[in-house]
């Protein structure tokens, strides 16, 4: 859903006309109710074509950006030896002044971060080229390119507290070098490579208009695991509130990293691992490291594998299988739910 809003917003900056797109799984073309569905949606869009339908209107213009963010003097924090290390990787160029606000935000980041931030640029992670979706990493982890993605991501990246991801929009979305970052993630597979870690997001650029961007930096950061600490960008506010943004991200990285925080995931996180889930279990053979990784940490399971909810599951058939039993159910379902709750507030 967020590749389509990209070409959505993107055939709209060029002057097309756009109409909802149709995402099939490939399986469903294997089937003949798919590719009956698919013919039908092609019929219809061409009859729209042919009527001169107006296109769908989801994205405001870009317009010309935030202002640049000049924050002035920022005192840094005092450096504590035993604060978390964080590690914020950035395309940002030193030269460029595009990237100006994206640098003056990450400057002030590392002068509020209690403890030390180590920057890696993107070209540090010496990438060769894009994912080619040969799926031969799927078993040892090694990937075709011979470049230097996986040893840097292990050795800095996995060895961090934090993680901070500071982009700079182009466009509709971040660079090339960041979406070629993201692809080449796969040589890990489906495993939550940043399980526990406290990650922050830094971007320069109208992100108000991209609520797509926003879903998939979020949905990433969900999906591996990881404790958020804030989105940061540059059309939030003026300097003053960008900068306590900013200052707030900092704190949260080193307290949440000391405090071993790592709250529940949203839909986003829930949803995709469920996903991943199903994909492993059906393709072990495939996915052998991923499915390791899933049995050992108790994720390649499902609900009528768990003894407590088989019995849940058959103390609510055999009581709702007489009237009386569902009227005592629905009639003190919410106290049922709270019981276990009470216990142990109780012992509290």
């Amino acid at each position: 859903h967020t590749a389509h809003g990209y070409m959505h917003a993107v055939c709209t900056d060029l002057g097309m006309r756009c109409a909802e797109g149709y995402s099939a799984h490939y399986e469903d073309l294997l089937k003949q109710e798919g590719r009956w569905q698919l013919q039908r949606f092609f019929r219809c869009f061409l009859d729209g074509v042919a009527a001169g339908a107006p296109g769908e209107l989801r994205f405001p213009p870009l317009g010309q950006g935030p202002p640049p963010y000049e924050p002035g003097e920022v005192p840094a924090v005092p450096a504590d030896p035993g604060a978390p290390r964080t590690v914020l990787i950035t395309d940002a160029h030193p030269s460029d002044p595009a990237d100006a606000s994206l640098r003056e935000m990450i400057q002030i980041f590392i002068r509020r971060s209690p403890g030390p931030v180590e920057v890696l640029h993107l070209e540090d992670f010496k990438i060769k080229g894009g994912c080619l979706g040969c799926v031969r990493c799927a078993e040892d982890e090694q990937c075709v390119y011979n470049d230097g993605f996986a040893k840097t991501f292990r050795d800095k990246v996995l060895t961090a507290d934090g993680v901070i991801y500071a982009g700079r929009m182009r466009d509709r979305f971040l660079s090339a070098a960041w979406k070629q970052y993201m692809d080449r993630n796969f040589v890990f597979g489906h495993r939550p490579t940043l399980e526990g870690k406290q990650v922050g997001l830094i971007v320069s650029g109208p992100a108000a208009s991209t609520p797509y961007l926003m879903h998939t930096l979020e949905g990433l950061k969900e999906t591996v695991g990881s404790n958020g600490c804030g989105f940061v960008c540059d059309d939030m506010g003026d300097a003053e509130v960008i900068t306590a943004q900013l200052d707030g991200m900092a704190r949260r990285v080193a307290a949440g990293a000391l405090a071993g925080l790592v709250r529940p995931a949203s839909f986003l996180g829930v949803g995709g691992r469920l996903i991943f889930r199903d994909l492993v279990y059906r393709m072990e053979p495939l996915f052998r490291a991923d499915a390791q990784h899933y049995r050992a940490a108790g994720m390649l399971t499902y609900p009528h594998q768990e003894p407590t909810t088989r019995f849940n599951r058959l103390f609510l058939r055999l009581g709702a299988a007489t009237r009386p039993g569902r009227k005592y159910i629905f009639g003190n379902l919410p106290e049922l739910k709270m019981a276990a709750l009470k216990k142990v507030v109780d012992r509290m």
